[in-house]
């Protein structure tokens, strides 16, 4: 029939290379990697980087009631900018980094699990469905072979009953093969 195909083995590989399911599990251990990672990034040194431009206009007012009016009213007008790069190393931090990477590595630990469970659970359903449909068409070929087989002993019973005048034999015969036909 047309099952043989398709093997199985070319079955469970076009389930895992297109099953929606089974590539969201792969994705989803890739994240799981990446905060080992996200976490491990901690023991590396951090550059900030800070800038600020600024540009300011005041008016300002000086009172001086004894210098006799030497310093008049004016407006100073500022411009400037400051730029900055920090460079910061982590020495020790009460072990909260590597506490951290272990969870990370435990919790990958546990959804690998939990994900390579579900992509055999459906690896076995796609087994299961392609065995039955293997044993259904095994059935379905046995069946036609025994109505072929229930016909040809149909056609000797009503040779045997036109030379022996003997009915029994076609009636039983006959019942056999709509028996298997209903099948």
């Amino acid at each position: 029939g047309s099952l043989q195909a398709v093997s199985l083995k070319e079955s469970v590989n076009k389930v895992l290379a297109t099953n929606p399911e089974i590539i969201a599990e792969k994705n989803n251990q890739e994240a799981f990697r990446k905060y080992i990672d996200e976490k491990k990034a901690n023991y590396y040194p951090r550059i900030d980087v800070d800038g600020r431009l600024e540009k300011s206009n005041s008016d300002k007012k000086y009172n001086h009631p004894n210098s006799g009016n030497d310093y008049p009213d004016g407006s100073d007008q500022e411009d400037g900018y400051n730029f900055g790069i920090a460079l910061n190393q982590m020495l020790y931090d009460g072990n909260l980094t590597p506490s951290q990477v272990q969870e990370a590595k435990h919790n990958d630990l546990a959804n690998t699990y939990r994900s390579e469970k579900n992509i055999q659970n459906i690896v076995s359903e796609t087994i299961n469905a392609y065995t039955g449909l293997v044993q259904y068409d095994e059935l379905l070929n046995l069946t036609k072979s025994m109505i072929q087989t229930n016909e040809d002993n149909l056609r000797i019973a009503k040779d045997k009953e036109s030379i022996s005048g003997e009915v029994l034999e076609t009636y039983e015969t006959e019942g056999k093969l709509n028996f298997m036909k209903e099948k």
